[in-house]
């Protein structure tokens, strides 16, 4: 028959709680009390099953959220500012892709000139001048010369 005290001192050796003087006599009572020994064995499974039991229910609910700190609060803000200004500037930063269609030229286009036979100049408002060769957009900022 297993003492009542015996209980505790098992689960203490289990829990590695027992002194080093205590843990040898419990070792020598296990060799040779096979009645001790079993319970020991029975207590080990147990607590087995109960640790597997209890780290299946930690995953499969973790528990409240862990608490923020002043620390954790300022993180969390400045992660929540950063998100809103590359948000922003997602939305309002005017970007294209490569090879993409590029935005309309706020000058309006007036005509384009396929063909120019002779001597065409187109002259810019900077007073530049240029001749045409071929195909050429004309803006109402241009203006055309024609000669010869």
């Amino acid at each position: 028959m297993i003492a009542p005290d015996d209980f505790d001192r098992l689960a203490a050796y289990l829990d590695d709680a027992l002194a080093d003087s205590d843990r040898l006599a419990l070792e020598t009572r296990l060799k040779t009390e096979p009645e001790l020994a079993r319970e020991l064995v029975r207590l080990s499974r147990q607590e087995a099953i109960l640790r597997e039991w209890a780290g299946a229910m930690q995953l499969a609910d973790p528990g409240p959220a862990p608490e923020l700190t002043p620390s954790n609060r300022w993180i969390a803000w400045v992660a929540v500012l950063a998100a809103g200004v590359l948000l922003a500037l997602g939305v309002f930063w005017p970007h294209r892709e490569p090879g993409s269609i590029p935005e309309p030229n706020p000058i309006p286009l007036l005509a384009r000139l396929h063909e120019a036979v002779g001597q065409v100049k187109v002259l810019q408002p900077s007073g530049e001048s240029r001749a045409v060769l071929g195909d050429r957009a004309l803006f109402g900022t241009t203006t055309v010369q024609i000669g010869g």
